[in-house]
């Protein structure tokens, strides 16, 4: 090749004309392996993402429960597998690694059971009592499972919302490795007594080190010997005398909460790793008011809006920069139960609502493309007489929406209702020839979304349901958290249709 025919002239190889060989050689040559590397990488990525979209389009996802423990899961949130949290019928609140399957932190009991009744603090509710009672009505119906409202979670630190009222923010103290006994005296020393599960626990520590083998069988709470801990930083301040039905963290670590009186406050949590900085001294960074009940909301911070629902029937939008709401619809006189910002793979997005009588709406947005702005004055791409109304309804209340906003499951979406059922469902328009209920838009004659399956098994007081594109993480298995992983080559595992 004439390119390498001068790296053979005898004066390259002339060492006193300091030249750089490696300098005259092609960069593929010298990269080569690197190329070859990340070309390997992408081809993998590649199979492992068309296999999960397979997965998900043919309902492969074998189930696994996580539990954790004596008391019933209620809320779920996950930011990034393996790390879950959950609220429990009894108040507490857990951080659960899904995949070994343990609790890591966690601390009991510290919000109510019922609004006038049980928990750590029965006789400290803030909120009016009624006010309470009707908020739980809106939120549960006839199926009212107790305890935590909701969750949230972002890096270390972890939200939550009781019936008592207001928002308790905790930081992950993570469980530190155990240092090797190699003694019952040294262990003494320690200040472990032999028969506790940690002592029991340091001793086999020990004995590995020594290459020991040891029987593992007797202990069975090896885990809860270790647990880490929620340690308390304080309630936000201004809505202790409110029901928190909501919350949401963003990227920046500013904690979003959505209230019963009809509020949005968001605060700055970034700064609770100083051990100066005390939340419960500092006032929302946003606050807005809606005209009704808050229900539930959703962040998209690609297109800089958040969605809530409403008591009144109606989804309404908020600007992300400021907090501030620009723009209702009213759907139906049923309260909106769950909300959900959908991206789509042609780069549209929609937003879709689930109601209390078990019907989902999905609505268009008018966005720019090119800008990724929503257009604040005609935000909804619909018409008056456009029937925005999905098929099959669920037949008790959506309480929960889903979707991993990108990749190959883009236009996917997981809706959960109190029929014991968690639906998936598509949106793009390719996939308007796989099997399930056609649902036509009367303005633009074409499938807006379809339900391809409905996974089964869940008990009625299923309360919230998230995804990371390759697992659905939810509630509504008593003491478990129940896990469908869509990204298992397929063998055994089918879920149940």
């Amino acid at each position: 090749d004439p390119e390498y025919n001068s790296l053979a002239s005898p004066s390259l190889y002339d060492a006193q004309d300091g030249l750089d060989f490696q300098a005259l050689l092609p960069t593929t040559y010298l990269h080569s392996d690197s190329f070859l590397e990340a070309d390997l990488r992408r081809r993998s990525e590649s199979i492992i993402s068309e296999r999960v979209y397979d997965n998900w389009m043919s309902a492969h996802c074998p189930t696994t429960f996580v539990s954790v423990g004596q008391d019933w899961v209620r809320r779920v949130d996950m930011e990034t597998f393996p790390i879950a949290v959950c609220g429990g019928a009894r108040g507490g609140v857990y951080v659960v690694n899904l995949e070994e399957k343990i609790v890591i932190a966690k601390v009991d009991e510290v919000h109510n059971v019922q609004v006038d009744q049980g928990g750590a603090n029965p006789s400290k509710v803030n909120t009016n009592i009624e006010m309470a009672k009707q908020a739980m009505e809106k939120l549960y119906g006839k199926i009212d499972g107790g305890g935590v409202v909701s969750v949230a979670i972002s890096g270390d630190l972890v939200a939550s919302a009781g019936r008592e009222g207001g928002v308790k923010l905790w930081r992950i103290e993570r469980p530190q490795p155990l240092a090797p006994v190699e003694s019952q005296e040294q262990g003494e020393e320690r200040g472990l007594k032999p028969d506790s599960a940690l002592g029991k626990l340091s001793q086999l520590a020990g004995n590995a080190a020594k290459g020991k083998n040891s029987d593992r069988s007797e202990f069975k709470n090896i885990n809860d010997a270790v647990e880490g801990k929620l340690i308390p930083l304080g309630n936000l301040k201004g809505l202790d005398k409110t029901i928190v039905t909501c919350l949401k963290f963003d990227s920046k670590q500013r904690l979003w909460a959505a209230a019963y009186d009809g509020t949005t406050r968001t605060y700055d949590a970034s700064k609770c790793y100083d051990s100066n900085f005390r939340i419960s001294s500092q006032k929302p960074v946003f606050r807005a008011d809606y005209t009704d009940s808050v229900l539930d909301m959703d962040l998209c911070e690609e297109l800089n809006v958040g969605a809530c629902a409403t008591a009144d029937g109606g989804v309404a939008l908020f600007s992300i920069k400021d907090g501030q709401f620009f723009c209702g619809i009213i759907l139906s006189e049923v309260a909106a139960r769950s909300v959900l910002i959908l991206k789509k793979q042609n780069g549209s997005y929609a937003v879709l609502c689930g109601r209390s009588d078990g019907a989902i709406h999905h609505i268009p947005l008018n966005v720019d493309l090119e800008t990724n702005r929503v257009d604040q004055d005609n935000p909804f791409d619909v018409l008056e007489s456009t029937d925005t109304a999905l098929a099959p309804k669920h037949t008790g209340p959506v309480v929960s929406l889903a979707s991993q906003n990108e990749g190959t499951t883009e236009g996917l979406f997981c809706s959960g209702g109190q029929d014991g059922t968690v639906r998936v469902w598509t949106s793009n328009d390719h996939d308007s020839g796989s099997r399930g209920t056609d649902v036509v838009n009367s303005e633009q004659q074409r499938p807006a979304a379809k339900c391809i399956y409905a996974l089964t098994g869940y008990k009625l007081w299923l309360g919230s349901i998230c995804t990371d594109g390759r697992r659905i993480v939810s509630d509504g298995g008593e003491n478990s958290l129940i896990v469908r992983d869509f990204s298992k080559e397929k063998g055994n595992g089918k879920a149940s249709l």
